[in-house]
């Protein structure tokens, strides 16, 4: 019997009610999370808040342009985390009673939370200050001399990842042996795939590439080596391969400029409409204006939320399901792609097959479980693209 015939046998698993349940509550605390911050500005915005409490903090720090950027970009990131820090304590709550496990401790999730906010503060002042900098010398162009330094930034970030993990090289078993053999049919060079400790109790196991151009790397958790049986090890590396041999972080990367772009040049264009018309109700003429923070912030976040359905549609299609057929093309092993879905439902008790239509629109990654799976099973082998995705529409 073909490996396709085979897959045909296996069933997309049955969702916990739990798991359902779960997720529209998890839904609700997402969107209440990307509302915050756009809620909080306009709020400060229409009742002249901010420009009052800039204001202050103008006097107070003797006009200094910007230590008044700052000491309000700190503000706000303060008042951001106070309002978001009850949905995201009430979102762990509810985690945990749905997969029945016991809720963290106040003081534990405080704790938790420290180092995180921290960081958030110190990245968003440090990013205000340089973005007011740059209205404040290029009123016109300052969104784009933006925009470049963004991408800048994201291709240090994305080239440098490697550098920041820890690894270790494939061993010499049979099972290590198997992977370089298939990584090095494929074009994947054996010296750029390494092993990396999971802290997962489970025993679940994941892979992903990491880096850019030359410095890619194919991680493989030691849990997929340990636990998983040879066939969907190599199904996850060939799944990987296609991100590596594609260098599907240049894309990534495109994508993240392309937002940059679109974001910077709308909060441009689209505040100086804001301005023309309710200048008076904000309590500021100018962009450049430190107060103009929470404008900024609206915008963006506006834009961003509409942006964000496609950018996620392009993930799940152009990406991850290019990369779920290429390692179909590669095996030929339709039945062990199907059963690492019905393994990772397994794994996460919570995860959901078919999610809700918001969830794969603004939050999910892939495709869904069902969708996999029916793919893995349709799906011939060998096929060009265009006529696989018409059998598997059959």
């Amino acid at each position: 019997m073909s490996l396709v015939a085979v897959a045909h046998e296996v069933a997309v698993p049955a969702t916990a009610a739990a798991a359902v349940a779960y997720q529209s509550v998890s839904d609700g605390f997402w969107l209440a999370e990307q509302l915050a911050a756009p809620l909080l500005a306009a709020l400060l915005l229409w009742s002249g808040w901010g420009a009052r409490t800039c204001a202050a903090i103008k006097r107070t720090s003797g006009s200094r342009r910007y230590v008044t950027v700052a000491g309000f970009a700190a503000f706000f990131v303060v008042m951001l985390q106070l309002v978001r820090a009850p949905l995201d304590y009430s979102w762990r709550a509810a985690y945990a009673r749905a997969s029945g496990s016991a809720p963290d401790s106040a003081a534990a999730w405080l704790a938790a939370q420290a180092v995180p906010s921290v960081l958030l503060l110190s990245l968003f002042v440090t990013g205000a200050v340089v973005l007011y900098a740059l209205i404040q010398r290029s009123p016109r162009a300052w969104w784009l001399f933006a925009t470049l330094a963004g991408c800048v930034l994201a291709l240090a970030l994305l080239m440098g990842e490697p550098l920041t993990r820890s690894y270790t090289a494939l061993d010499s078993q049979p099972m290590a042996r198997a992977i370089e053999a298939l990584a090095t049919r494929i074009g994947v060079p054996a010296d750029r795939i390494g092993v990396r400790h999971s802290d997962d109790m489970t025993g679940c196991g994941a892979a992903t590439v990491i880096g850019l151009g030359p410095t890619r790397l194919m991680l493989l958790d030691d849990t997929l080596l340990q636990n998983y049986p040879q066939r969907e090890v190599l199904q996850s590396v060939a799944h990987e391969s296609s991100h590596f041999t594609r260098d599907d972080n240049v894309r990534a990367l495109a994508l993240i400029s392309a937002w940059l772009f679109a974001t910077l040049a709308l909060v441009q264009f689209g505040s100086r409409w804001a301005l023309w018309r309710l200048s008076g109700r904000f309590g500021f003429e100018s962009l450049a204006d430190p107060a103009s923070l929470p404008l900024l912030v609206l915008i963006a976040s506006a834009v961003s939320l509409f942006l964000l359905p496609f950018g996620r549609a392009y993930q799940q299609q152009a990406v991850e399901q290019r990369a779920d057929r290429f390692a179909l093309d590669i095996t030929h092993d339709n039945a062990r792609e199907a059963m690492l879905y019905v393994k990772d439902m397994k794994c996460y008790p919570l995860m959901v097959a078919a999610p809700s239509r918001f969830y794969q629109l603004f939050r999910a990654t892939h495709p869904s479980v069902e969708q996999r799976i029916a793919y893995a099973i349709r799906h011939h082998p060998g096929l060009p693209f265009s006529r696989s995705l018409h059998c598997a529409a059959d």
